[in-house]
Protein backbone atom coordinates (compact mmCIF):
# COMPACT_ATOMS: atom_id res chain seq x y z
CA UNK A 1 0.00 0.00 0.00
CA UNK A 2 1.51 3.47 -1.04
CA UNK A 3 1.06 6.66 1.59
CA UNK A 4 1.29 9.70 0.53
CA UNK A 5 1.86 10.75 3.95
CA UNK A 6 -1.11 13.40 3.89
CA UNK A 7 -4.22 12.58 5.68
CA UNK A 8 -7.36 12.79 4.89
CA UNK A 9 -6.17 13.23 1.45
CA UNK A 10 -7.94 12.02 -1.52
CA UNK A 11 -6.12 11.06 -4.57
CA UNK A 12 -7.88 9.63 -7.49
CA UNK A 13 -7.01 8.15 -11.05
CA UNK A 14 -7.53 6.20 -14.33
CA UNK A 15 -4.86 3.22 -15.19
CA UNK A 16 -5.88 1.35 -18.61
CA UNK A 17 -5.46 -2.18 -17.87
CA UNK A 18 -5.18 -4.88 -20.86
CA UNK A 19 -6.45 -8.03 -21.00
CA UNK A 20 -5.76 -10.95 -22.81
CA UNK A 21 -9.06 -13.11 -23.77
CA UNK A 22 -7.85 -16.55 -24.65
CA UNK A 23 -7.81 -15.62 -28.61
CA UNK A 24 -5.39 -13.20 -29.74
CA UNK A 25 -7.32 -9.99 -29.35
CA UNK A 26 -6.08 -7.79 -26.62
CA UNK A 27 -8.16 -4.68 -25.58
CA UNK A 28 -7.76 -1.89 -23.41
CA UNK A 29 -10.38 -1.33 -20.16
CA UNK A 30 -10.93 1.94 -18.21
CA UNK A 31 -9.73 1.23 -14.31
CA UNK A 32 -10.92 4.62 -11.96
CA UNK A 33 -9.50 4.22 -8.71
CA UNK A 34 -9.06 5.96 -5.44
CA UNK A 35 -6.19 5.99 -2.52
CA UNK A 36 -7.02 8.10 0.70
CA UNK A 37 -5.43 8.18 4.17
CA UNK A 38 -7.46 9.20 6.57
CA UNK A 39 -6.95 9.07 10.79
CA UNK A 40 -9.41 6.76 12.33
CA UNK A 41 -11.84 8.48 14.24
CA UNK A 42 -13.80 6.14 16.93
CA UNK A 43 -17.61 4.96 15.22
CA UNK A 44 -15.68 4.35 12.03
CA UNK A 45 -14.28 6.29 9.17
CA UNK A 46 -16.73 7.13 5.73
CA UNK A 47 -14.39 7.68 2.14
CA UNK A 48 -16.85 9.34 -0.09
CA UNK A 49 -15.73 8.99 -4.13
CA UNK A 50 -16.28 11.27 -6.23
CA UNK A 51 -19.80 10.97 -8.15
CA UNK A 52 -20.29 8.93 -10.88
CA UNK A 53 -16.61 7.56 -10.15
CA UNK A 54 -17.56 3.74 -10.13
CA UNK A 55 -20.18 1.99 -11.54
CA UNK A 56 -20.63 -1.07 -8.97
CA UNK A 57 -19.40 -1.02 -5.14
CA UNK A 58 -15.23 -1.36 -5.54
CA UNK A 59 -12.85 -4.23 -4.49
CA UNK A 60 -11.05 -2.69 -1.55
CA UNK A 61 -7.87 -3.32 -0.06
CA UNK A 62 -7.46 -1.76 3.69
CA UNK A 63 -4.66 -1.63 5.82
CA UNK A 64 -3.70 0.43 9.05
CA UNK A 65 -0.92 1.94 10.23
CA UNK A 66 0.07 2.43 13.89
CA UNK A 67 0.47 5.79 15.58
CA UNK A 68 3.08 6.48 18.50
CA UNK A 69 1.07 4.61 20.76
CA UNK A 70 2.78 1.68 23.14
CA UNK A 71 0.52 -1.39 22.07
CA UNK A 72 1.66 -5.27 23.70
CA UNK A 73 2.53 -7.38 21.09
CA UNK A 74 -0.30 -9.52 21.41
CA UNK A 75 -2.81 -6.75 20.78
CA UNK A 76 -5.19 -7.91 17.88
CA UNK A 77 -6.14 -5.16 15.11
CA UNK A 78 -9.03 -5.86 13.05
CA UNK A 79 -10.56 -3.82 10.13
CA UNK A 80 -14.24 -4.33 9.36
CA UNK A 81 -15.73 -3.02 6.26
CA UNK A 82 -18.97 -1.67 7.36
CA UNK A 83 -20.59 -0.58 3.77
CA UNK A 84 -19.37 -0.17 0.47
CA UNK A 85 -21.03 0.88 -2.49
CA UNK A 86 -20.51 2.92 -5.63
CA UNK A 87 -20.40 6.10 -3.81
CA UNK A 88 -18.80 5.39 -0.52
CA UNK A 89 -17.37 2.82 1.66
CA UNK A 90 -17.29 2.60 5.90
CA UNK A 91 -14.86 1.24 7.52
CA UNK A 92 -14.03 0.14 11.45
CA UNK A 93 -11.20 -0.40 13.37
CA UNK A 94 -11.39 -3.10 16.15
CA UNK A 95 -8.37 -3.50 19.17
CA UNK A 96 -8.98 -6.63 21.20
CA UNK A 97 -12.57 -7.00 20.12
CA UNK A 98 -13.69 -3.22 20.97
CA UNK A 99 -13.35 -0.51 18.99
CA UNK A 100 -10.11 1.54 18.39
CA UNK A 101 -10.02 4.70 19.91
CA UNK A 102 -9.46 8.24 18.10
CA UNK A 103 -6.36 8.26 16.15
CA UNK A 104 -5.20 5.01 17.19
CA UNK A 105 -4.74 4.49 13.68
CA UNK A 106 -4.06 5.63 9.99
CA UNK A 107 -6.79 3.89 7.75
CA UNK A 108 -5.35 3.28 4.22
CA UNK A 109 -8.41 2.76 1.73
CA UNK A 110 -7.25 1.49 -1.53
CA UNK A 111 -10.21 1.14 -4.22
CA UNK A 112 -10.37 0.14 -7.40
CA UNK A 113 -13.14 -0.43 -9.84
CA UNK A 114 -14.67 -3.67 -10.11
CA UNK A 115 -14.84 -4.89 -13.48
Amino acid sequence: MVSFGCHAAQVTGVTWEEQSPTSSISKRVLCHWVLEDVDYTNGGITITYPANWFAVAPMLQVSILLKDHVYATNDDFTTVVTANSASSTTVRINLNGAEAATNDVTVHVYALANP
